[in-house]
């Protein structure tokens, strides 16, 4: 995947999607390195209209903190990511500033033209955070976060995201002491909205 984002250039006029194949994406099966660097106005969609077909797979491998990287900066970056399963990224750092499975970066947090839409994606049985948006605007539907070792979703710097049809359950698996199932930074003003989803409640170790 990293191989054919590096041979297309994607711009405003000219949006580019990569359509993933049924299997495994992993370091060991075909050679598949992470993390996954999103560019701007980039499309990845697996294998048809589920998110069992493609897997990404870090393999719990020494160095895969992240799996999937969208760090923007001061650029649009409109973006959409689906139907594909996540598993395997392995945890590091401390409780709370540890990597996560995708981590999404953007500066444009006023202008929701500029959004990151994650669809129909599983994210299961991974050390870190499932997600972290830092001043991103962010659609999240039809998520299943489950059995991750850190928060579902962690939210940092203004923005806005909406959850909408969506399932994050039994994570904190390594009990750290200070997570939550959603977490946010109250420093800043990060509007989090979530409709039709199913949220456990987190229990204090």
């Amino acid at each position: 995947i990293n191989f054919a984002l590096g041979m297309i250039y994607s711009t405003f006029e000219n949006t580019v999607t990569i359509y993933l194949m049924e299997g495994t994406f992993s370091p060991s099966i075909n050679g598949e390195s992470f993390p996954i660097i999103l560019p701007s106005f980039i499309n990845i969609i697996g294998f048809e209209e589920t998110a069992d077909n493609s897997i990404l797979d870090g393999e719990n491998t020494w160095g895969n903190w992240s799996i999937i990287i969208g760090n923007f900066g001061y650029e649009p970056y409109n973006v959409f990511i689906s139907n594909f399963t996540i598993t395997g990224q392995i945890a590091n750092g401390s409780n709370m500033d540890g990597n996560s499975v995708i981590e999404l970066f953007g500066y444009q947090q006023q202008d929701m033209d500029n959004y990151i839409h994650l669809d129909r994606l599983i994210i299961h049985n991974n050390g870190g955070h499932g997600i972290r948006i830092i001043r991103a605007n962010t659609l999240l539907t039809n998520l299943t976060v489950v059995n991750n070792g850190r928060n579902a979703i962690k939210v940092e710097g203004p923005g806005n995201s909406y959850l909408l049809n969506s399932i994050l359950w039994n994570n904190l698996t390594s009990n750290w002491e200070d997570g939550a199932n959603i977490w946010a930074d109250g420093l800043w003003e990060h509007n989090l909205y979530a409709d039709y989803t199913d949220i456990d409640p987190y229990v204090e170790q």
